[in-house]
């Protein structure tokens, strides 16, 4: 950029001067500014009206094309206290009869109060933390179905609710109040769980732990005996071949093992080695490590005896997989068979021992409650279920209470009475009539809008502002300047005309005949205004006769509603019809071309390339007047300088004259 010197010898407003002189081309590159400005207003107001369409192509329009959206049926019960019940399309019209005999309930165990003594026969406080060899358990094992949890003297209560909690339950330790709580992880009797002892040991352990239990709530016989049952019947030969199938090696799965601890012992011993060779080093200061040499040399003892220790077992596994496999595989078979062996006969043992003292079992003031179905009797027909929900025959039911009650007869029997309550199905008109008029109401909105925007006001003289021109106005002129330009931006668009006319058309060409009959819009008291008393924007809005909202038909006959509720069938078939083809009318409205995209009404590929123009445009005229003022400023700087050298030689002739006198 040249320098720019005012006009001190000149005297000229040089600044002024370059101004006037790019004027011209200032303006050019103003007009296609504005034309760029304009440009992207109106892809602007092409998204706002794309959104539009599209969300209603998407939502009200899209809904209206299946007969499942019309909430055909609806459901009432006589006491909404016992149950909540929906109704689906292929629930039946009618009354139905229900009575709730049973609700579910999930598997709980609310542990008896653990207590301990110390050698001094004082009381325990009894913590999350307390070790289990405080409470005289050293070891053992529990069965949490058929989960095994291995009890250790150093394993804590809040450990072992872990664990617990690992093998298939919710398991919790409350230390205020000293107990475990137990529950299922799933409601209703297939959810419930058992918690048995894996051993004699084990026995001790639940009666210590507060969790031995024989009975349930109700008096029955708990899960868990039922359980020691199951166990003290086993063929115990049966067992021990079922489970040794399962965890015993096969030729491949051992190999895998092998080849999987050399993997890992491989790895362990480059890292290893890598260390040792790294304190070895010749330049390694052993003070920036360690205290003393003796740390120093400890370390790399230790170091050293596991590098020893990860090849013996890198060359004893390639050992056995080169030269003693089969016998090494089975020698691990036959320890697992024998471990096997001795859990079973472990838990048999258990059992036998726990159903021969089985007076004792309610000790520990465990209290367990069994896991329940749910059960119901509709229309005479019993069913079940694992929740309190049912879905039967179109039917959604959620029951909260019973119908049934326990009382006594004259003699003191207990006697259960039963109150049913009903069920009544019935087709839902008003779901019908509302779903008609959210689409209407939909339509009208999008209509107007898009009406709105077509029939708006001239803005003939109106462009866009330049930053210099919006100075000279205030915030509400600008304001008010521009919002006259972007309402007029769509005015007597084709496109926008083509939109509105499928939609009009689909609205108003679609005929249906059923029966010998030809239904249109007009049959169920639906129709525009009257063009003449109707203003441009809303002649094409729909109203519904009868609608109390509406206050132009309010007090028409409601046409819709009982045609709805003598032969909801036809009215939904027509709607879908209607829906149908303005879905299609649109689709193909949306459909992606060279110059727009899927889903768009607008040519906004075109349109964004053409704005990419505009811009390539103003940046090639801000350079060329960037060009032109250089120029002038060069012009102008050149005479400057030439006159200053003028004066500056006159000056000189001056004084030689003045100094001869």
């Amino acid at each position: 950029m040249p320098i720019r010197l005012s006009g001190m010898n000149s005297g000229l407003d040089t600044e002024a001067l370059v101004r006037d002189l790019v004027s011209a081309y200032s303006m050019k590159k103003d007009k296609v500014v504005k034309q760029q400005k304009r440009h992207q207003w109106t892809m602007d107001a092409w998204k706002d009206v794309n959104s539009k369409v599209y969300s209603f192509y998407t939502s009200n329009l899209s809904s209206m094309r299946y007969s499942s959206s019309y909430q055909l049926k609806k459901a009432s019960i006589s006491n909404s206290k016992v149950a909540t019940v929906t109704a689906t399309n292929d629930s039946v019209v009618g009354t139905q009869s229900l009575s709730v005999t049973q609700l579910a309930s999930s598997g709980y165990l609310t542990g008896g109060v653990i207590s301990a003594k110390d050698s001094e026969g004082k009381d325990i406080k009894i913590t999350a933390n307390t070790k289990l060899s405080e409470l005289g358990i050293t070891d053992g094992s529990l069965k949490i179905n058929d989960t095994t949890v291995e009890l250790k003297g150093d394993t804590t209560l809040d450990t072992l609710a872990r664990q617990m909690k690992s093998a298939g339950v919710n398991a919790n330790f409350d230390a205020d109040n000293g107990r475990f709580f137990l529950s299922a992880t799933t409601s209703g009797a297939k959810g419930d769980f058992s918690i048995t002892a894996g051993d004699s040991s084990g026995i001790n352990a639940l009666k210590k732990l507060g969790l031995f239990t024989t009975n349930d709530s109700n008096g029955g016989e708990s899960l868990d005996v039922a359980k020691y049952r199951e166990v003290a019947a086993w063929d115990k030969d049966a067992v021990i071949e079922s489970r040794y199938n399962k965890q015993a090696y096969t030729e491949e799965s051992f190999k895998k093992k092998l080849n999987g601890e050399i993997e890992s012992a491989t790895k362990s011993l480059e890292s290893v080695n890598k260390s040792i060779e790294e304190m070895e080093k010749d330049d390694y200061v052993v003070t920036d490590h360690f205290k003393n040499n003796e740390e120093y040399e400890a370390k790399l003892n230790e170091l050293k005896a596991k590098r020893d220790e990860y090849q013996q077992k890198i060359d004893n596994n390639t050992d056995i997989l080169d030269n003693r496999f089969e016998e090494v595989l089975n020698d691990e078979n036959s320890k697992i068979r024998q471990n096997i062996s001795i859990q079973v006969q472990n838990e048999i043992l258990a059992a036998k021992t726990v159903l021969a003292d089985i007076d004792a079992g309610n000790s520990t003031g465990a209290v367990r409650i069994a896991g329940r179905d749910s059960k119901i009797t509709l229309n005479g027909a019993e069913f079940t279920s694992n929740t309190n929900s049912f879905s039967i025959n179109g039917l959604n039911i959620d029951i909260n209470a019973l119908t049934t009650s326990t009382t006594k007869d004259e003699n003191g029997n207990d006697i259960v009475v039963d109150e049913p309550v009903t069920i009544n199905v019935a087709s839902d008109s008003q779901g019908i009539y509302d779903k008609i008029k959210s689409f209407l109401k939909g339509y009208n909105e999008l209509v107007q809008n898009l009406d709105s925007l077509y029939y708006a006001a001239d803005a003939k003289g109106y462009e866009p502002l330049t930053d210099d021109e919006q100075k000279e106005l205030t915030d509400k002129q600008v304001e008010d300047w521009e919002k006259k330009v972007k309402d007029s931006l769509l005015r007597k668009d084709s496109t926008l005309s083509g939109i509105t006319s499928a939609l009009r058309n689909a609205m108003a060409g679609t005929s249906l005949e059923i029966d010998g009959e030809t239904y249109t819009l007009t049959t169920f008291g639906i129709s525009t205004g009257s063009y003449f008393s109707t203003e441009s924007k809303d002649r094409n809005v729909y109203h519904i006769d009868g609608d109390k909202d509406d206050s132009i038909t309010s007090s028409n006959t409601d046409k819709l509603m009982t045609m709805i509720s003598k032969d909801p069938d036809k009215v939904i078939e027509f709607f879908q019809k209607l829906s149908n083809e303005m879905y299609d009318a649109l689709s193909s409205k949306m459909a992606s071309s060279s110059v727009s995209s899927a889903f768009t009404i607008y040519n906004d590929k075109e349109m964004s390339s053409q704005y990419s123009d505009y811009k390539d445009k103003v940046s090639k005229w801000e350079e060329k007047l960037e060009s032109i003022q250089d120029s002038y400023y060069k012009k102008f700087a050149a005479m400057e300088k030439a006159l200053a050298t003028l004066q500056s030689q006159t000056s000189a002739l001056s004084g030689l004259l003045g100094g001869g006198n």
